[in-house]
């Protein structure tokens, strides 16, 4: 990987998952095959099934997005020096984050009501201004009083809109009403940043977590002061020790850190021996474990693990990354039939494990091969950088933007069938890439 002042294959990594999060949101809702869905909610009809084993890539990319904040946590904190100073740092960016994901939800188009008319598409609009304004990293230049000025005007649009509309179900403003996605996102980058920082001078002793975690996953309903940890909620949702299993896919990324980011020459020819099993793993356990031709999988699985292993002798190459990947996916695959089988709702072990060593696999083939993909990884680079942006901007620019004008409606006419219908899913994709690859050019970037 060569070196550079940013870590590009985690960018072009995060860029994928977030862009993945957002066409799985605007897929056709019930034409496509199940493999476009999330495993437990199979057209047509789309009821959840939690007895349903197996995921799909729409499953992984909330993992993927997860585990690149892991990578970052010890990346952006090397910059400190002091506890206080990384401590602040920490808790204004969790905070950020949870009071990003309540007002995001609030001015989401189909919050303000369940089929969003010309006011509601307009709030829309409006809201991303406002959280454009409080949300943006302002230029150095500025003084002091005009950023507060933006800032506070940024607020006030916020403001407005939060306590003036009823929203769909008439409740108006709500401490319940908040993105789960980000929610969750905020509290596993508190957990593990304060473990990190605790653990940073031995970073091994952080891995010593996930044992602690596995005891309270399996024994919390029979011990009592268990139990009492895992049901405390002091405000509401924003906080349920429940989301914090995410860190078995957080804590491997926080520990490896160090390691991705060791600079390692690779010759051409060693790469393309690489890159066939990085890219392979992932696509045999979706494949396998969606159609439950488990035997199968595992015995592919095996092989291309076998033959990274005879790699990573050979022609040495992040040992430690590829031997964790290992780990995960064997661990993954060891645990795969329990509690029903592997499952993102209820998320199962086998789940955090795959979903880990699948976004590991994927970051390590970024690692050799994002400087030879042009233009395309540029793009994901780009969004990448900018990933709050990206997950606000469809929802709440393109499609208000395609609903006032009519486009929305004339587009749709022509694109009703399930395949036209993911084309222009795709095609919509392509235009918020393009969008916030433009920002991210221009150095607009929002402090998330």
């Amino acid at each position: 990987m060569a070196a550079s002042s940013r870590f590009e294959a985690l960018d072009a990594t995060r860029g994928l998952a977030i862009l993945g999060m957002v066409l799985s949101g605007i897929v056709p809702y019930r034409s496509l095959p199940a493999w476009m869905y999330h495993a437990q909610l199979p057209p047509p009809d789309r009821v959840f099934n939690p007895n349903l084993p197996g995921i799909t890539w729409v499953d992984l990319v909330f993992p993927m997005f997860l585990f690149c904040l892991g990578v970052a946590i010890p990346i952006a904190g090397r910059r400190f020096e002091e506890t206080r100073h990384y401590l602040k740092h920490l808790f204004s960016r969790t905070l950020l984050l949870l009071v990003f994901a309540i007002v995001l939800h609030h001015i989401r188009p189909h919050q303000l009501a369940s089929s969003p008319d010309t006011l509601q598409w307009i709030l829309a609009l409006v809201g991303f201004c406002g959280l454009f304004l409080v949300f943006i990293r302002l230029p150095s230049a500025y003084s002091f009083w005009r950023k507060m000025v933006l800032r506070a005007v940024g607020w006030s649009v916020l403001l407005m809109i939060i306590f003036t509309q009823p929203f769909k179900d008439a409740q108006g403003a709500s401490l319940d009403r908040f993105d789960i996605i980000l929610v969750v996102l905020a509290n596993v980058y508190f957990a593990a940043g304060l473990l990190w920082w605790l653990t940073r001078s031995r970073p091994w002793i952080i891995l010593t977590v996930l044992p602690v975690l596995l005891m309270f996953r399996v024994f919390h309903e029979d011990v009592c002061w268990m139990k009492a940890i895992w049901d405390f909620t002091p405000v509401r949702g924003l906080y349920q020790f429940y989301y914090l299993q995410y860190l078995f896919v957080v804590l491997p990324a926080v520990w490896l850190a160090p390691h991705l980011q060791l600079s390692q020459k690779l010759s051409t020819g060693s790469k393309a021996l690489y890159l066939p099993g990085l890219v392979g793993l992932p696509v045999v356990l979706l494949v396998g474990l969606f159609t439950r031709e488990l035997i199968l999988t595992y015995w592919l699985s095996g092989m291309l693990g076998a033959s990274l292993l005879i790699l990573m002798i050979c022609r040495p190459y992040q040992q430690t990354s590829i031997g964790t990947l290992l780990v995960l996916l064997f661990l993954g695959l060891l645990a795969e039939p329990l509690e029903g089988g592997i499952k993102k709702d209820p998320s199962t072990l086998s789940f955090y494990l795959i979903g880990a060593g699948c976004s590991l696999s994927v970051l390590l083939a970024f690692t050799l091969a994002s400087s030879h993909l042009g233009r395309f990884g540029r793009l994901l680079k780009a969004n990448g950088q900018n990933p709050m942006i990206a997950y606000v901007a469809f929802a709440n620019v393109i499609w208000p933007v395609l609903a006032l004008t009519g486009l929305e409606q004339f587009i749709n006419s022509l694109t009703d069938g399930p395949w036209t219908g993911f084309i222009r899913s795709l095609s919509y994709t392509f235009l918020l890439a393009y969008l916030i690859q433009l920002l991210s050019n221009r150095k607009i970037f929002w402090k998330t």
